[in-house]
């Protein structure tokens, strides 16, 4: 099987690195104040290494003379193209092994909870060596979602509602 790996949680904001590599004009930024001291930075998302990101908080104005207690990091999350499944969200290379979920690119509790139905309805179905249940894209919602997934190349994270 193939795994893509992407940088930043699908469905999230844009890291403040992502932000001024990938958009055409830079953001507002906004720090977060936390009612503690020391002030709390959680606005501000970055995977730039940390060597980096102490100089780049002293560029903006009123953080010429700031500390850094921890330093921010990015996490990178890999997925299945899902294509790779049948759309009984069994993989076609290893048999038994059913996926759902952020792991076959979507995001979103719905997408979430309606391929953990079925790959765990047919998980069962399965062990037990009953008929894998396939819903045909026509007759539901979730049947249309694992119809684009396993078919489509998608190249951003899926999101039922927003295609």
């Amino acid at each position: 099987m193939n795994c893509i790996s992407q940088k930043g949680a699908p469905g999230v904001a844009l890291s403040l690195s992502a932000t001024f590599t990938m958009l055409p004009k830079p953001k507002k930024m906004f720090l977060k104040y936390s009612g503690q001291a020391p002030h709390d930075g959680r606005g501000f998302s970055t995977g730039l290494p940390e060597r980096l990101q102490l100089p780049l908080l002293r560029t903006l104005p009123g953080l010429e003379n700031c500390s850094m207690l921890r330093p921010a990091y990015a996490v990178e999350y890999d997925f299945l193209p899902a294509h790779q499944c049948s759309r009984s969200l069994m993989t076609k290379k290893i048999e038994g092994l059913f996926f759902s979920g952020q792991i076959n690119g979507t995001t979103g509790y719905e997408e979430a909870a309606a391929q953990g139905i079925i790959s765990g309805i047919n998980a069962a179905r399965h062990s037990d060596g009953k008929s894998l249940i396939v819903l045909e894209r026509e007759s539901s919602y979730i049947g249309t979602l694992i119809d684009d997934l396993v078919t489509k190349d998608l190249r951003e994270p899926y999101r039922m509602l927003t295609r």
